[in-house]
């Protein structure tokens, strides 16, 4: 053990040293490696025990003799001057270096220096990469919010073309489940706007109808220039599938401002009830759907080429959830709103809606934005739909959603037959001179010959008709004669019943005679044969049929837009008619048609029949 060492060790801890900082010290004034050591192990157990120079201590000289040092005497002067007491130095033989106080002190923050150059360097690194990697994610990395941002900032010119297919696939299932035979009915084309003017929209557009069923397909074609608020419409191609002849010209013009002025007077008239015209109130839903963030940027998928232009391929994600919130809090707004006056909906309604919303599902939503531009240069959607073949398969179905339209149906058949019915007994009556016998509220002798079958009233009832008067009936009134065997009669009566209003008449009962049909007339029974009441359906009834759907079948729309800025002049069609002339033609040979024309002809009818008849039985 050198003492000299275990006390310059000792005194160094004492001033706050770094063991590592006191070996580098003795290293750096010439001791060897093994003696530091050794002389570190004696000063660390002399903090226990008193130190002592017995005879087994190892002199310096055992040590080496190249390495000795001396203590110099302690310089333990107290305060000169007001200068503060220094600290007793130790002085390293083999070195002119005296480590004291000052030294202490330098050589400390000469470790702590260089531990902190290589902490600050590290940090000074740390720095240095993170703010290139802050730039590079500011200017240079693409994410889908950012994009999405720079598009919505964009204001896209007005002028584009577009190219669009908008296909729908209906998925019938045949005698075999594991098989479908899909319908697809498409709708594509290409076209051009340009809203440069808010009054005078300028478009134009060719579109493509097809109707493909496994391995056969139908299509027809349609165009349609629009300027100076003049719709001029194409029907060649539809002409064309349907043989139609020449009569009318190939291009049809529509002048929207009229229909515009009569939309505007019909809006002025119920301003005060429709929301649409309520400021504060559109406003607020439009913040409820700004705040519902229904449509989120999900992913960025990659740089693609739309059309030669490069952009950035964005999907997004329709949130159903969110929808669904944003539904209710309209519907709230709404009813709450002070210009409200309709019928509010339920709760239930509510219900309904919302399952709905909860069944629809957008399976692919994705958009191309351009690099440079951030417009928009291509959009990508396939939603799923509603199955036609369970419509068809629910009854309940058929008594709401699908129930007006069959409704509409029903009551054409209706009038129908009884026109049919009409001309029959005509018939009849041109040849016999009187109108059949009825029995049980079917005529006589008048099938086949002047009709082929009797027809039957459509089913169920609609409206507040019965089933009592939903069937024709027809009774013969006068008094009778007979020729040739047959009873004839110079009067009838066939009454039936109109759900809803048809054809001009009115619902409820009606009779046909002689003299032509008569709507609405009185009832002709007891009141419980003439007024039904249909059985409601509950909204469960209609919630619990819903979530029986299944959204098997699929839209999908595809659109690309090109061109933008490159405006196009539009030239009006040649030739063209005018379709609110040939509207007002129609509705004049409407008007001079009435009952009294029937008969004649009825009568003019017979003869050409008659004459089909003599042909065919001379064949």
């Amino acid at each position: 053990m050198e003492q000299e060492l275990v006390d310059y060790i000792t005194q160094a801890q004492k001033h706050g040293l770094a063991e590592f900082e006191i070996k580098q010290n003795l290293l750096n004034a010439g001791w060897e490696a093994s003696a530091v050591e050794e002389n570190f192990v004696f000063a660390k157990a002399s903090e226990n025990r008193p130190v002592s120079m017995g005879q087994n201590e190892p002199s310096r000289q055992a040590i080496s003799e190249n390495h000795k040092s001396s203590i110099l005497p302690m310089q333990n002067t107290g305060p000169l001057n007001g200068q503060p007491a220094v600290k007793p130095a130790v002085q390293l033989v083999n070195s002119n270096i005296a480590i004291s106080e000052n030294t202490f002190q330098s050589n400390t923050g000469k470790g702590n220096f260089l531990k902190n150059k290589f902490l600050w360097i590290g940090f000074a690194v740390i720095l240095l990469l993170g703010g290139t990697a802050y730039g590079y994610f500011s200017f240079f990395y693409v994410t889908p919010a950012r994009v999405m941002d720079a598009y919505l900032k964009t204001k896209p010119p007005l002028a584009s073309k577009t190219s669009y297919e908008v296909s729908y696939s209906l998925n019938l299932q045949s005698g075999d489940s594991s098989s479908t035979n899909p319908i697809i009915l498409t709708m594509s084309g290409d076209g051009y706007t340009n809203l440069a003017s808010s009054t005078n929209l300028e478009s134009s557009s060719n579109i493509k109808f097809s109707y493909s069923f496994g391995s056969g397909s139908v299509s027809t074609g349609l165009k349609y220039v629009l300027l100076n608020n003049i719709l001029y419409l194409f029907i060649g191609d539809i002409k064309k599938s349907l043989g139609a002849t020449d009569e009318y010209a190939d291009w049809l013009k529509l002048d929207l401002s009229q229909t515009q002025k009569t939309l505007t007077e019909n809006s002025d008239k119920n301003s005060t009830s429709s929301p649409f015209n309520n400021k504060a109130l559109m406003n607020k839903i439009a913040g409820i759907v700004q705040k519902a963030q229904i449509i989120k940027t999900s992913n960025y998928l990659a740089k693609e080429q739309v059309s030669g232009i490069n952009t950035y391929h964005i999907q997004e994600q329709l949130d159903t959830a969110a929808l669904n919130k944003a539904a209710s809090d309209i519907i709230d707004a709404v009813q709450s709103d002070p210009s409200f006056t309709g019928t509010k909906i339920t709760a239930d309604q509510k219900n309904i809606l919302s399952a709905l919303i909860r069944k629809f599902q957008v399976k692919n939503f994705d958009l191309w934005i351009g690099q440079k531009d951030h417009l928009l240069y291509k959009t990508h959607i396939v939603t799923n739909f509603p199955s036609f073949s369970d419509f068809e398969k629910s009854s309940l179905m058929d008594s709401t959603f699908l129930g007006s339209a069959k409704e509409k149906s029903r009551e054409a058949k209706r009038l129908a037959d009884v026109r049919q019915m009409s001309t029959a007994l005509e018939l009849f009556y041109n040849d016999h001179g009187g109108y059949p016998e009825g029995v049980t509220g079917v005529p006589q002798n008048i099938s086949p010959n002047y009709i082929g079958v009797w027809p039957q009233a459509p089913s169920p009832s609609d409206g507040t008709c019965t089933d009592y008067f939903n069937t024709y009936w027809y009774r013969s009134e006068g008094a009778p004669k007979i020729v040739n065997g047959i009873k004839l009669y110079q009067s009838y009566t066939l009454t039936f019943c109109l759900g809803g209003t048809v054809g001009g008449y009115k619902a409820g009962i009606a009779k046909l005679t002689e003299k032509g049909i008569e709507d609405n007339i009185n009832c002709p029974a007891t009141p419980d044969l003439c007024i039904g009441s249909r059985a409601k359906v509950s909204d469960q009834d209609i919630l619990d049929a819903i979530n029986k759907i299944s959204f098997s079948d699929e839209i999908k729309i595809d659109i690309t837009y090109s061109d933008y800025g490159k405006v196009e002049k539009l030239e009006p069609p040649q030739n063209s008619q005018d379709l609110q002339e040939l509207f007002n033609q129609f509705s004049g040979s409407l008007s001079s048609f009435n009952q009294a024309s029937i008969k004649p002809m009825a009568l003019q009818t017979s003869l050409f029949i008659s004459a089909l008849a003599k042909i065919g039985s001379r064949n």
